[in-house]
């Protein structure tokens, strides 16, 4: 690993929980914790995870099964390892951080996890360089993680070097800058790169590219689509939506276009090897 690359790897891993305990001391932090299901106790965020609308939606497109084998890049606290195993699948926990509060340390201490044992496998490893058997994994998910990378061509190859022939590659919650922004202006607005933590926002084509390279195959993006603006353009608009015929068809078009004129809105991308 070079050097430049080993120094931004670390200061990730102190930057994410100086963002933690910043968004815990902030009075209006609340809301980015819950959203984010970052709750400091454990339990709760677990519990909210595995009954949120994000995770009926992620079982459904994955058709999970038990038994199934699964890779969670970029784990974190655990909480879709915890979801996984909670279906019956067998999870490795792959994360860069091994601390208790936002690494893969919580997965090894809290009590919520000890009946999950032997369904999950914590461990501290770069993904970009992970020393995993080839076609292992029946899934390949990751959350909110392929951003992160340094070298996103390495990290692509390396996941999809692992999935299983007509294996399921998911991937939530990545940033996806228009083509009119940068990178660069992306950071600028995220609250959470002072603290050192790597965050990137690729073009959409930047992620299909990287994945059909490594091998993925019948890949779809979808926006993920969240709170809309409040201004009076928006209003109108969404009143016209309302209107017979006209509305119907227009509507998702609205939504699909804020979506793709914001810096850093969020997709969901699928695939099969």
């Amino acid at each position: 690993m070079m050097r430049d690359e080993a120094h931004i790897k670390q200061n990730e891993v102190r930057g994410y929980g100086d963002v933690l305990a910043t968004l815990r001391r902030l009075p209006d932090g609340a809301q980015i914790i819950a959203d984010n299901f970052l709750d400091e106790e454990i339990e709760v965020a677990v519990e909210r995870f595995c009954k949120s609308e994000e995770w009926r939606a992620t079982v459904i497109a994955l058709k999970l099964v038990p038994g199934m084998t699964v890779l969670d890049y970029g784990a974190g606290r655990g909480l879709a390892s915890f979801a996984f195993a909670q279906a019956g699948c067998n999870v490795v926990a792959i994360d860069i951080n091994a601390s208790q509060d936002a690494g893969l340390g919580m997965m090894r201490s809290a009590d919520i996890f000890q009946p999950y044992r032997q369904q999950i496998q914590p461990v501290v490893a770069d993904g970009e360089y992970i020393a995993v058997q080839a076609d292992k994994f029946d899934i390949v998910y990751c959350r909110e993680a392929l951003h992160h990378a340094f070298d996103l061509q390495k990290l692509t190859k390396n996941l999809i070097r692992v999935l299983k022939p007509g294996g399921i590659f998911y991937a939530y919650g990545d940033h996806r800058r228009p083509w009119w922004s940068s990178d660069e202006q992306f950071r600028q607005r995220h609250p959470a790169v002072p603290f050192g933590v790597n965050e990137h926002s690729y073009l959409e084509s930047e992620y299909v590219q990287a994945l059909r390279k490594a091998g993925l195959r019948k890949i779809a993006v979808k926006p993920i689509v969240r709170g809309q603006p409040q201004h009076w353009v928006h209003r109108m608009v969404v009143a016209t939506t309302q209107m017979p015929l006209l509305g119907r068809g227009l509507r998702p078009l609205y939504d699909r276009l804020l979506h793709y004129t914001s810096i850093g809105s969020q997709i969901i991308i699928v695939g099969r090897k």
